[in-house]
């Protein structure tokens, strides 16, 4: 019988002159063999890089680093939904929470980071923005109940509190991590404080082409600072975000005419415009005894839940339709109990959406509070060739839910909801102007001003 050679047999007798020549064809073929494999490992590769990095290091956004952390909501406690920001030296409070899937206690701690306009770290140290200690436990949690199959524990946090004192307004991150072990990260979540010193006047307009006429939203602001001691209006920036989404930020805006003591900010083309987009898709998943609006099945399957959506259909070319929406956010909650919290179950859900084939220089995602509102190898649809279309499966908690279907170029960092959403001037969608400041001789970005607004209703 003859022994099948590995390549360390093949190499072993080889002479040095001839292992020249082997490494040189070994150069040549290595390239040949990359080129022939599948396109879709190609594909694959973003994520691959998205998930190992994700996994090792912090980033300075919203990311969930441990699969068995879901259903992480930041907001004011004052209103539910709401974006998580908070006005400075008051009593104005967030709520932050999710769920640990897996059950039991687990000693959680969190801390703050001070961040700058762009969302990195200031050159502030702890003890320059916080008055309190660096590493705070979540000492408030309640393990699952009712009917759930899911068995979790649901962690719970108010703060500013008297263990964690902010002395600083601007942007921040909030960190949580594994006993004391910041490098151990569970979450990471953005929020801001903001003093209310400049309120500017704003006002919406069409696309500024005859091509974006009617799928664009532009906002003209008018900022006044004249009750306000600000020497050079170059150091203050002016961010601008769209719902919750953080990949479209206008965040390098400058003023189109400078004013006494005033700055003006005109949108005049497609850099300083947002999509206007269609008003989000829904589901409606807070029983799942019976089917609501949307649903095609429900079904108990290996012991899980699973909830199938209708198939969703392509409406880039359709009129606008005017529908009421919660802006791409979610609502945890349950018609057969009373504390959605740890009464609510969590399911598989099912999406799909029918697409002639698949697309080549890009990939199909879904975006949303679902989704953190990024584009990741979580977010991201398949394509099923024998039923023609992308589908998508996630783990969600029982609730109301928004959602929309995105297409991120291979060569882009913005998700465009245009060529399957449609786009129009009309959408309503709710905006946030951010004003920051740093004085002269200051290290960080100060957050001096926030106005939300809505593009129906402003």
């Amino acid at each position: 019988m003859i022994k099948s050679l590995s390549f360390f047999h093949l190499i072993k007798p080889v002479s040095i002159h001839s292992g020249v020549v082997f490494l040189l064809l070994a150069f040549f073929l290595i390239p040949v063999t990359y080129h022939s494999q599948n396109k879709q490992e190609a594909i694959q590769h973003k994520d691959s890089v998205e998930d190992y990095y994700g996994s090792e290091f912090l980033r300075y956004e919203n990311h969930t680093y441990k699969k068995n952390i879901k259903t992480v909501q930041l907001n004011n406690k004052a209103a539910e939904m709401s974006s998580p920001m908070i006005r400075f030296n008051t009593d104005d409070q967030l709520k932050f929470g999710f769920d640990d899937l897996n059950g039991g206690y687990q000693t959680y701690n969190y801390t703050i980071v001070h961040c700058n306009a762009d969302w990195n770290p200031s050159d502030l140290s702890y003890n320059e923005y916080v008055n309190g200690f660096t590493d705070n436990p979540l000492n408030e949690y309640s393990y699952s109940g009712g009917l759930t199959t899911q068995k979790y524990t649901h962690y719970t946090l108010y703060f500013p509190n008297e263990n964690l004192i902010i002395l600083k307004p601007g942007n921040y991150l909030l960190k949580v991590y594994v006993n004391t072990n910041q490098d151990d990260l569970i979450l990471t979540r953005r929020f801001m404080v903001y003093e209310n010193d400049l309120t500017p006047e704003t006002s919406f307009k069409m696309g500024s082409s005859l091509t974006d006429a009617l799928q664009k939203q532009g906002i003209n602001i008018d900022l006044r600072y004249a009750g306000y001691d600000i020497r050079n209006p170059d150091d203050i920036k002016v961010v601008v975000t769209q719902n919750e989404r953080t990949d479209n930020v206008l965040a390098t805006l400058t003023p189109t005419f400078y004013r006494d003591r005033e700055l003006v900010y005109e949108s005049s083309d497609e850099k300083t415009e947002f999509n206007g987009g269609s008003e989000f898709r829904n589901f409606d998943i807070k029983s799942i005894r019976f089917r609501s609006e949307y649903l095609s099945k429900i079904s108990e399957e290996n012991g899980h839940m699973h909830v199938y959506l209708n198939s969703d259909e392509v409406r880039g070319t359709q009129r606008y339709s005017q529908v009421p929406d919660i802006n791409g956010n979610f609502l945890i909650k349950i018609q057969e109990g009373t504390i959605s919290d740890v009464e609510a179950d969590y399911c598989y859900v099912h999406f799909f959406l029918s697409f002639p084939a698949p697309e080549i220089n890009g990939n199909m995602y879904i975006l949303g509070g679902l989704t953190d509102w990024q584009c990741n190898s979580n977010s991201k649809m398949k394509y099923n060739y024998e039923r023609k279309g992308y589908e998508c499966e996630m783990y969600l908690k029982q609730g109301y839910y928004n959602y929309e279907y995105v297409i991120l170029s291979d060569n882009s960092n913005i998700a465009d909801e245009a060529p399957v959403e449609g786009s129009h001037h009309e959408t309503e969608n709710d905006y946030t102007v951010f004003i920051y400041y740093r004085p002269p001789a200051q290290t960080y970005d100060k957050l001096i001003g926030v106005k939300r607004i809505n593009s129906a209703r402003n």
